[in-house]
């Protein structure tokens, strides 16, 4: 895959308690979102969290930092496909204004990897999953 695809997209309410002591989102909650929108992604495409079979392991995570969120505030997280590379899936989540879409508070990237519980060792995405996430 060369292009990036959007690929899955989920509307947030900032909550009170998101906030921190400065006033703005503590920003590990902009990981949450993420985490929350991938989660989503996920399960509505019928890919199961199974600790006894194949699953979706976060390997790495960063988040760029743009504009600091206020409370209130609603949000939409895009979620877009960056890539798929053997072991591992590669997104890349916008965190926007949902009342103004072209404010961008945030751009993070997510790194998972495919594994297989029953033998303990990352694995190649199965090619039906690829199927779903790709299409």
């Amino acid at each position: 895959m060369t292009e990036k695809k959007l690929i899955h997209t989920k509307n947030f309410e900032i909550r009170w308690g998101d906030m921190d002591a400065y006033g703005h989102m503590n920003n590990t909650m902009y990981l949450f979102y993420t985490q929350e929108a991938r989660f989503e992604l996920l399960t509505d495409n019928g890919i199961e969290i199974n600790l006894n079979g194949i699953a979706p392991v976060l390997a790495y995570t960063t988040c760029k930092f743009i504009k600091p969120i206020m409370y209130p505030e609603s949000i939409l997280v895009e979620t877009w496909l960056v890539s798929i590379e053997n072991k591992k899936t590669i997104f890349e989540h916008i965190i926007k204004s949902k009342t103004n879409l072209e404010l961008i508070y945030a751009i993070a990237e997510a790194i998972i990897v495919w594994y297989d519980f029953s033998t303990k060792k990352s694995i190649e995405m199965p090619h039906h999953l690829k199927e779903i996430i790709s299409k």
